[in-house]
Protein backbone atom coordinates (compact mmCIF):
# COMPACT_ATOMS: atom_id res chain seq x y z
CA UNK A 1 0.00 0.00 0.00
CA UNK A 2 1.16 3.54 -0.85
CA UNK A 3 1.07 5.86 1.86
CA UNK A 4 -1.66 9.04 1.93
CA UNK A 5 -0.50 11.95 0.93
CA UNK A 6 -2.26 15.19 2.24
CA UNK A 7 -3.29 17.27 -0.37
CA UNK A 8 -2.75 21.16 0.11
CA UNK A 9 -6.59 22.94 -0.01
CA UNK A 10 -4.80 25.30 -3.06
CA UNK A 11 -4.68 21.86 -4.84
CA UNK A 12 -7.89 20.31 -4.22
CA UNK A 13 -9.62 23.15 -5.81
CA UNK A 14 -7.99 23.06 -9.26
CA UNK A 15 -8.74 19.19 -9.56
CA UNK A 16 -12.46 20.49 -9.67
CA UNK A 17 -13.85 21.72 -12.82
CA UNK A 18 -14.62 25.66 -13.30
CA UNK A 19 -17.30 27.02 -14.49
CA UNK A 20 -17.06 28.87 -18.00
CA UNK A 21 -17.38 32.55 -17.28
CA UNK A 22 -20.88 32.78 -18.99
CA UNK A 23 -22.29 30.54 -16.22
CA UNK A 24 -21.09 32.89 -13.24
CA UNK A 25 -23.44 35.62 -14.58
CA UNK A 26 -26.38 33.18 -14.55
CA UNK A 27 -25.79 32.70 -10.40
CA UNK A 28 -28.83 34.50 -8.63
CA UNK A 29 -27.80 37.39 -6.78
CA UNK A 30 -28.23 37.52 -3.64
CA UNK A 31 -30.25 40.16 -1.83
CA UNK A 32 -28.69 43.55 -0.42
CA UNK A 33 -28.73 43.65 3.06
CA UNK A 34 -30.00 47.20 3.53
CA UNK A 35 -33.34 46.00 1.64
CA UNK A 36 -35.95 47.09 3.49
CA UNK A 37 -38.97 44.68 4.21
CA UNK A 38 -41.31 46.50 5.08
CA UNK A 39 -42.34 43.99 7.62
CA UNK A 40 -42.51 41.14 5.46
CA UNK A 41 -40.20 38.93 3.48
CA UNK A 42 -38.80 40.44 0.27
CA UNK A 43 -39.96 37.78 -2.13
CA UNK A 44 -43.50 37.94 -0.35
CA UNK A 45 -43.98 42.28 -0.50
CA UNK A 46 -45.76 42.19 -3.50
CA UNK A 47 -47.25 38.40 -3.07
CA UNK A 48 -51.36 37.99 -3.15
CA UNK A 49 -52.05 41.35 -5.28
CA UNK A 50 -54.95 41.07 -8.07
CA UNK A 51 -54.44 41.08 -11.72
CA UNK A 52 -53.94 44.92 -12.72
CA UNK A 53 -56.94 46.27 -13.95
CA UNK A 54 -57.45 46.65 -17.54
CA UNK A 55 -58.90 50.58 -17.28
CA UNK A 56 -56.22 53.32 -15.78
CA UNK A 57 -57.36 55.12 -13.43
CA UNK A 58 -55.42 58.66 -12.66
CA UNK A 59 -57.95 60.01 -10.62
CA UNK A 60 -57.55 56.97 -8.15
CA UNK A 61 -53.57 56.41 -8.41
CA UNK A 62 -53.62 60.07 -7.35
CA UNK A 63 -55.35 59.58 -4.32
CA UNK A 64 -53.08 56.84 -3.71
CA UNK A 65 -49.93 58.50 -4.17
CA UNK A 66 -51.52 61.59 -1.87
CA UNK A 67 -52.16 59.05 0.26
CA UNK A 68 -48.76 58.29 1.21
CA UNK A 69 -47.44 61.72 1.13
CA UNK A 70 -49.51 63.43 3.52
CA UNK A 71 -50.62 60.02 5.72
CA UNK A 72 -47.87 57.54 5.26
CA UNK A 73 -49.72 54.80 3.82
CA UNK A 74 -47.73 51.86 3.76
CA UNK A 75 -45.87 50.30 0.82
CA UNK A 76 -48.13 47.13 0.33
CA UNK A 77 -51.23 48.97 0.39
CA UNK A 78 -50.34 52.03 -2.34
CA UNK A 79 -49.07 48.67 -4.24
CA UNK A 80 -53.13 47.47 -4.24
CA UNK A 81 -54.43 50.57 -4.68
CA UNK A 82 -52.33 51.34 -8.15
CA UNK A 83 -53.13 47.97 -9.22
CA UNK A 84 -56.61 48.75 -9.16
CA UNK A 85 -56.19 51.81 -10.39
CA UNK A 86 -54.43 49.92 -13.83
CA UNK A 87 -50.48 50.99 -12.81
CA UNK A 88 -48.49 48.00 -14.04
CA UNK A 89 -45.76 49.43 -13.36
CA UNK A 90 -43.08 52.69 -12.90
CA UNK A 91 -40.00 54.44 -13.25
CA UNK A 92 -38.68 56.67 -10.54
CA UNK A 93 -36.62 59.52 -12.14
CA UNK A 94 -34.47 60.61 -8.52
CA UNK A 95 -32.74 63.17 -10.58
CA UNK A 96 -35.55 64.35 -12.85
CA UNK A 97 -37.39 64.35 -9.81
CA UNK A 98 -40.62 62.98 -10.83
CA UNK A 99 -42.13 59.13 -11.23
CA UNK A 100 -43.90 57.94 -14.41
CA UNK A 101 -46.60 55.34 -13.64
CA UNK A 102 -47.61 52.95 -16.95
CA UNK A 103 -50.92 51.48 -17.34
CA UNK A 104 -51.85 48.06 -19.29
CA UNK A 105 -52.87 50.08 -22.81
CA UNK A 106 -49.92 52.21 -22.71
CA UNK A 107 -51.29 55.30 -20.44
CA UNK A 108 -48.52 57.03 -18.70
CA UNK A 109 -49.42 59.66 -15.78
CA UNK A 110 -46.44 61.96 -14.50
CA UNK A 111 -46.36 62.66 -10.94
CA UNK A 112 -44.10 65.29 -9.32
CA UNK A 113 -42.23 65.00 -6.39
CA UNK A 114 -43.83 67.57 -3.98
CA UNK A 115 -42.12 70.91 -4.43
CA UNK A 116 -40.88 69.54 -8.13
CA UNK A 117 -42.15 71.57 -11.56
CA UNK A 118 -41.30 70.77 -15.13
CA UNK A 119 -38.41 72.86 -16.45
CA UNK A 120 -40.23 75.53 -19.22
CA UNK A 121 -38.30 74.33 -22.26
Amino acid sequence: RAPKVAVEPSRRSSTRQQRPSHEKSLRKPRPAQSTPSFGLKPDRLLEGLPAVATDFDAPALQAAILDSQRNGQKFRQFSLRAVQAGVQGYYAFLRGQRVVYLGRQGELHTEWFPGARPKAG
